[in-house]
């Protein structure tokens, strides 16, 4: 077993020209810190009951003679299985897979998993029809959930250029745009079971290449707000005007005593100075939870980051929205580093 390095954007770019799984991404992006979350393991899929454990204790079964290649042809002999797997917030902050849904809803997250498979000369493959690799996942909250449903990942979203100006006001851009959104989870109607007796979450993965989620929508009686977020400096904007995906700053919200984060991907538009940044998306923020605000910038090699425990109020009497200031000052790698691990509860 070892790392390797591994895409953290659009699974779609896993495989270039036959090689091993290259990173596709702009040299500003936080995402390049996320390259040591996989782990490589070499295995030979005609051994019947083949068996891989991670560095978080999943176990992952693996079929016989269960993957084909391109043609359709199955493989023999030994074969490289590149998994990613994701259960702390600090790791889904680096590899952008917010646990959220593509209403803002806040999903505790029970793990995010992808797994791609190529020949020792990469060569990509998949699984053979009527084939799954049988996941086992601990479960690290306190109780055993009654069930936790399956999501799936939208890594790639079309939408008008919209949002709210820096004193609230809706504002638009005339232009449609792509926009890669990291992953926004949808529901797939299926569901991970509950093994009590072993305090593990029990499913299959039948497709490769794609990323795979056990969470649940948390529920939050009450109002809800949105959030302005303003980078008082060091706000670098996207790479591209059409890419928000890329781009060097970001703002999450990690809420206390969940294991969750959210991502605000809206860019505030038409911004005056000093009130770059982000917003969540409208009325999506419980008032009164607490958490941890985070707003970062990373580029050309240097990193800046700020971490503020916050309430969320409600708004005041002549807004729509709750405003926060964020300042991200400039650290090592090893202190950016160190403050996305502190979300780690």
């Amino acid at each position: 077993k070892m790392d390797f390095p591994f895409f953290t954007r659009d699974l779609t770019d896993v495989l270039d020209n036959g090689e091993a799984p290259k990173i596709k991404q702009s040299s500003a992006d936080y995402r390049r810190l996320s390259d040591t979350l996989t782990e490589a393991f070499t295995i030979n899929p005609s051994v019947k009951d083949g068996q891989i454990v991670t560095r978080h204790g999943t176990t992952f079964q693996l079929p016989t003679d269960g993957f084909i290649n391109a043609r359709k042809q199955s493989v023999s002999g030994a074969i490289r299985l590149y998994v990613r797997e994701l259960r702390r917030p600090s790791e889904m902050l680096l590899s952008d897979k917010p646990a959220q849904n593509t209403e803002g809803g806040i999903l505790e997250s029970f793990g995010e998993f992808c797994l791609v498979a190529t020949t020792l000369n990469g060569e990509p493959l998949q699984l053979a029809d009527g084939k799954a690799i049988a996941i086992a996942a601990p479960i690290w909250a306190k109780n055993d959930p009654a069930g936790v449903p399956m999501w799936a990942a939208d890594t790639t979203i079309l939408r008008t250029k919209t949002g709210l100006n820096p004193n609230g006001e809706k504002v638009s851009v005339i232009k449609t745009i792509g926009v890669s959104r990291g992953t926004v989870w949808q529901r797939n109607g299926e569901k991970a079971t509950v093994n009590k007796t072993l305090h593990q979450l029990e499913f299959e993965i039948k497709r490769l290449n794609e990323w795979h989620n056990c969470d649940i929508l948390s529920k939050y009686e009450g109002d809800k707000t949105t959030i302005l977020c303003y980078f008082t400096q060091n706000y670098y904007p996207s790479v591209s005007a059409d890419d928000f995906g890329s781009q060097p700053s970001a703002v999450f919200f990690k809420p206390k005593n969940l294991n969750a984060l959210v991502k605000f991907y809206n860019p505030i538009l038409n911004p005056t100075a000093g009130k770059t940044g982000f917003h969540s998306y409208e009325k999506s923020v419980p008032v009164g939870i607490e958490g941890k605000l985070v707003a970062l910038s990373c580029t050309d090699g240097r990193y800046f980051i700020e971490i503020r425990d916050v309430t969320i109020p409600q708004p005041a009497a002549s807004q729509t929205f709750v405003p926060f200031s964020m300042n991200p000052k400039e650290v090592s790698k090893t202190a950016f580093l160190a403050a996305v691990h502190s979300l780690d509860e």
